[in-house]
């Protein structure tokens, strides 16, 4: 062919290089009761083209409609290639934005059975009154051969485009809920309503990386009775409504893997009344709302939502969840904001839910009522996450309320493991353990790089056992989900492949029957760890933290953990750790201070004591059992001076030292 078309402007195929008037030109109008084929360099619309029958288009065909005109037919192909596209567009575009008048615009298509269209472009459709831009449809709705059709799009530009945006009017109208289609890798641009809108459901590849920008309506919306097939991998942005609104009073495909940015509506809305696939992998920013499981059409069904990026949504906060049982987990849900009037939350908004919220970042928001989670009438089990510098009126990480009592001071939900700011165990009628309350210390959230610096306290610090959590098998990077053997807080996980120590051990003293512990952390390809006592390998203590449950008089001794790398093996330091019996203790513990100098020692022990202590006193030393060993008699207390105590004629071991009673401190004798 002599004509060479181009797509959209700003796609791969951007060459200006056709023809339009050079060649052969047929005109066509009326009705064909034959197969038609369109092989002419111009093919011009003279007046309304009824085919009962197939259409084929040839590449490098430009069908030029004269006059505000339609193209009906059994079966549309109109198939162009990379370098010969297909051009459907107005001869004179005058009058195209008078919306009151038919002039500038051509009618659209409507095809009753098949339509395959490759490398085409379609603009200048004004549909203000009769059919939609583009109609696949069954003239008999109860014809069952409909479930049988086709629907593809793929490689081909739609712009300023434009059909009445009455409630039953949709750019493109399926015949039943069971027509395949494929809308792939297509450009919609510059259409004066939504860029694609469907009024049925589907099965196939579904709608899949498309680029959508700039219409003066939603990105895609699809209100339907029936299933509706997935939509992944699109482009949407800066469009006059909502990126992606699907709603079914059936089952919805996975919403996956799409960029949506800058547009004045909802990120995504959700809507199933039989259960949705996943909401994981997109990247929803700068929207009116980030993500919407809408309450009318959700139901009491497991919704995962997962691997999100939620950033700087401006008014209807991060993620809104109505009457269903979410998984939220591994999104980061940041800068958003919930404004008087369209949120109550900036981070999460639960209704009626209940849900499981794991491994998040959730991380200055701002909202009308609380700027991290809000929950109404719902209840939420809490693991990994971040939550932390979120505001609003009253400054409260989460928020709980119900109808009967309000806005209720206590939480009633499970909170375990998390960096959670301004929440203690008193504020929590559920689980509240493992959790800190410290600056997650980030790379540079000023500028939104929320990833964990080597020196945050959330690395490694997740719950050991997730079991349960239903976390994804990467971060939000596409990294393990864990790795040095521990899960982190938040959603991106540490990785560093030079092997460190983060974390050093901390010796204690404490009173047998108390919980404590010790603890380290590390990274750089961690295989395992091995806690030691005097050296010693302790059997089964192969985590990163060393418990005791309750301490006893036995645990006292030296300590360090051996780490074992890819790279190699290293210890921490040792450590002591000192258990005293638990006696009554004074009220004052500054009246007793002990300098056990030199410690470790090979024979005298230097006692010193302050100034609160007056009058004579007894010490006694010990063994770890308690007997009795010797005691020595001091008549009268001086600040100040040093009251020496000889241990040399005691075998090397671990001693207490009892003051009056008073338990003080463990002294270890090495060899005399």
């Amino acid at each position: 062919m002599k004509t060479k078309s181009f797509l959209c402007l700003g796609t791969l195929l951007s060459l200006f290089l056709f023809n339009l008037y050079a060649g052969s030109v047929e005109n066509a109008n009326g009705i064909y009761n034959v197969p038609l084929t369109w092989c002419a360099d111009t093919i011009k619309i003279t007046g309304n083209v009824i085919v009962n029958g197939t259409i084929n288009i040839c590449p490098g065909t430009y069908i030029k409609f004269m006059g505000n005109y339609g193209i009906f037919a059994d079966q549309l192909l109109a198939q162009g290639t990379i370098s010969d596209s297909i051009i459907f567009s107005i001869n004179d575009t005058t009058g195209n934005y008078n919306l009151n008048s038919d002039k500038g615009g051509w009618k659209g298509l409507l095809i009753t059975k098949n339509l395959k269209m490759l490398y085409c472009r379609v603009e200048y459709v004004k549909n203000i009154r009769e059919i939609h831009n583009i109609w696949l449809q069954n003239p008999s709705d109860s014809d069952s051969t409909a479930s049988g059709y086709t629907f593809e799009l793929k490689h081909s530009c739609f712009r300023h485009n434009f059909v009445n945006n009455l409630p039953n009017l949709y750019n493109i109208f399926l015949p039943s809920d069971s027509c395949y289609l494929d809308i792939d890798s297509n450009t919609f641009e510059y259409n004066r309503s939504a860029a694609i809108n469907l009024n049925k459901g589907f099965w196939g590849p579904g709608i899949q990386y498309n680029k959508i920008r700039n219409n003066n309506g939603p990105g895609i919306y699809i209100l339907s009775d029936g299933k509706i097939g997935p939509v992944r991998g699109n482009v949407i942005y800066n469009n006059n409504g909502s990126a992606i609104t699907v709603i079914s009073n059936d089952k919805i495909g996975s919403v996956t893997g799409n960029a949506i940015y800058n547009n004045l509506g909802y990120g995504i809305i959700v809507g199933a009344s039989k259960g949705a696939g996943k909401i994981s992998n997109n990247y929803v920013c700068n929207n009116h709302t980030g993500i919407h499981l809408e309450n009318e059409y959700a139901s009491k069904r497991v919704q995962e939502i997962s691997n999100n990026i939620v950033l700087n949504n401006y008014q209807g906060g991060g993620i809104v969840v109505n009457s269903c049982q979410p998984i939220i987990t591994n999104n980061l849900i940041c800068n958003n904001a919930g404004i008087f009037g369209y949120g109550t939350a900036g981070g999460i908004d639960l209704v009626e839910c209940s849900a499981i919220i794991a491994n998040n970042t959730i991380c200055n928001n701002s909202g009308m009522i609380v700027g991290g989670i809000f929950k109404d009438r719902s209840h939420a089990n809490i693991f990994n996450c971040i939550i932390q510098n979120n505001h609003s009126e009253t400054d409260k990480a989460i928020i709980e309320y119900t109808f009967e009592a309000g806005y209720l001071s206590i939480l009633n939900d499970d909170i375990v493991n998390c960096d959670i700011e301004g929440i203690n165990a008193n504020d929590v009628n559920g689980l509240f353990i493992n959790n800190i309350d410290q600056y997650p210390l980030f790379v540079d959230s000023v500028n939104s790089d929320f990833h964990l610096s080597e020196s945050s306290p959330c690395i490694n610090a997740g719950l050991q056992d997730t079991t349960g959590l239903h976390l994804p098998a990467t971060d939000l990077d596409g990294n393990p989900r864990i790795i040095d053997l521990y899960v982190d807080m938040g959603a991106y996980e540490y990785h560093n492949d030079t092997l460190k120590i983060l974390l050093q051990v901390e010796g204690f003293s404490a009173y047998a029957g108390e919980k404590r512990q010790l603890r380290t952390n590390s990274i750089g390809g961690i295989l395992s760890y091995q806690w030691q006592k005097e050296g010693a390998d302790l059997l089964n203590e192969k985590s990163n933290t060393l418990q005791f449950a309750p301490i006893q008089i036995s645990d006292a001794g030296y300590y360090n953990c051996k780490i074992f790398s890819s790279g190699g093996t290293i210890s921490t330091d040792t450590v002591l750790v000192t258990v005293s019996l638990p006696n009554a203790l004074p009220n004052d513990h500054s009246l007793i201070e002990l300098k056990a100098y030199p410690n470790p020692t090979t024979g005298l022990v230097f006692l010193k004591f302050s100034s609160g202590m007056q009058g004579a006193l007894t010490i006694s030393v010990t063994d770890l059992e308690g007997k009795v060993l010797f005691k020595k008699n001091i008549d009268s207390i001086e600040p100040d001076l040093f009251y020496p105590v000889d241990l040399s004629t005691l075998n090397d071991g671990v001693y207490i030292l009892l003051i009056d009673k008073y338990p003080v401190r463990i002294i270890k004798n090495y060899g005399r």
